[in-house]
């Protein structure tokens, strides 16, 4: 039930559907993509034979085609039983008398990383500022947007205003850092960072949309309605990785300064060496730390998520099954329901999916956090 259709960037208005070709599709919080099924250099790409754009068997006249499939200006939407799940924009394409091929490329590297949230272009830009204050992290992330957004229009909404602490300023001289992409960068990976995820969907009128979806302060992650159960029978395929690599039980930390004037830090947590581990020790460094309690503080942060081996699970369930994509995101939290797995004790697990990623089969991989290892 996977179906492709072109469609205008700006308006969102859809296109002709496409016959699918071969290809693979991932999505992230916040990022996607849809890959080509080839090899060598056209592998990333989509490709289609010319006579799939044909029209009642006549070739469309190539100023027509040229347009229909002009990189940025359109785009290409992947959708499960007519719902959207993965859309892009038309990346640099590549036509021979044979076949035209393309890969397609978010909307936020496509686009939102050429729009800046910089003050307006004015005589005194340089000296001028641009700021919001008062808000939640997700709402700032919300503003940078619709800044962007202010130098030419996306169908794109958002969620409601959330007020908080935080407080971001672009100033006029630093265009360099007032992409839009690297500001939603910059908020979302501070520490307690809000998730970040465009999401297309279908409007009232069928045209395609983007929702804007954020964390809150007090809860980072997006909020989901339903946390799914994927019972036993639901699971086609569950596979574990167990890593020791990161490992540490010893952590130096380092911060500012050079030298012999270097602030240092050593934090450590044996009770894994005392019980049999052999003593790993790591280098954690922060050149922003100028305090000791900062470098304290960075060392103490590197054991807490390293001190112990990490797992991780994939499982592979059924497009066509209870929770078919649409109704189920990266970010979302779901148990899992194991049995019978030869390093896992039965039991229900609540996971959260970092992961999902597909082909034009139903079969759907979703990939959970790492956590540390249960033994």
């Amino acid at each position: 039930m996977w179906s492709l259709f072109l469609f205008d960037t700006t308006s969102g208005r859809l296109g002709r559907q496409l016959p699918l070709p071969a290809l693979s599709w991932t999505r992230t919080i916040g990022d996607s993509t849809i890959l080509g099924g080839g090899q060598g250099s056209q592998g990333a790409k989509l490709t289609f034979p010319v006579g799939v754009f044909d029209v009642e068997g006549q070739r469309p006249h190539p100023v027509d085609l040229h347009s229909t499939l002009m990189p940025v200006e359109r785009g290409v939407v992947l959708m499960w039983a007519d719902r959207p799940w993965v859309a892009g924009l038309i990346g640099d394409r590549s036509d021979s008398r044979e076949e035209i091929a393309f890969p397609v490329e978010s909307l936020t590297s496509s686009v939102l990383s050429r729009r800046l949230a910089s003050p307006d272009l004015t005589d005194g830009l340089a000296t001028s500022t641009r700021g919001w204050s008062g808000l939640g992290r997700g709402t700032l992330v919300k503003r940078v947007v619709q800044a962007g957004l202010e130098r030419g229009g996306l169908p794109i909404t958002f969620d409601e205003d959330e007020a908080g602490p935080h407080s971001l300023t672009v100033a006029g001289y630093d265009l360099a850092n007032a992409r839009v992409s690297d500001l939603i960068r910059k908020i979302s990976h501070e520490d307690g960072g809000p998730d970040v995820d465009l999401r297309p969907y279908l409007t009232g009128d069928g045209t395609l949309a983007w929702h804007l979806y954020t964390g809150r302060d007090a809860y980072p992650h997006i909020r989901q309605v339903t946390v799914h159960a994927i019972t036993e029978g639901m699971l086609l395929d569950l596979r574990q990785v167990v890593s020791g690599a990161q490992v540490a039980h010893r952590v130096y930390g380092t911060g500012s300064g050079t030298g012999e004037g270097t602030l240092l830090s050593r934090i450590q947590d044996l009770d894994a060496v005392r019980g049999g581990w052999p003593l790993m020790e790591t280098v954690a460094s922060d050149t922003s730390a100028d305090t000791q309690a900062q470098v304290d503080a960075v060392a103490a942060a590197h054991l807490a998520a390293h001190k112990a081996p990490l797992q991780q699970w994939e499982a592979t369930i059924n497009a066509g099954g209870p929770i078919p994509p649409t109704t189920i995101w990266p970010g979302d939290l779901v148990t899992l329901d194991v049995a019978g797995f030869p390093t896992i004790e039965d039991g229900r697990y609540q996971v959260r999916v970092m992961e999902m990623s597909g082909d034009t089969s139903e079969l759907v991989r979703l990939k959970f956090d790492a956590t540390p290892a249960i033994y």
